[in-house]
């Protein structure tokens, strides 16, 4: 491995290392779309993009979740 790559990682490892209150939650959107698109905005505004035309929207930090298809690109 390179340096920078053994650098990356042991950056990873140590932020992870330092905050242990970090949990994943699975969020149900509903839909059979790949989300691959991500923007926060700020600390509580967050969206996401997926295919066939889906948005995501957060208002909360993440907390609840609104999904809408955009229509025409279904």
């Amino acid at each position: 491995m390179t340096r920078l790559t053994v650098a990356f990682l042991l950056m990873v490892h140590l932020s992870i290392a330092q905050n242990k209150s970090i949990t994943f939650t699975p969020v149900n959107t509903g839909t059979q779309s790949s989300f691959r698109g991500l923007s926060v905005v700020d600390d509580n505004v967050i969206w996401v993009s997926g295919s066939k035309g889906w948005l995501g929207r957060s208002i909360d930090g993440a907390m609840t979740w609104s999904f809408n298809q955009l229509k025409g690109y279904e």
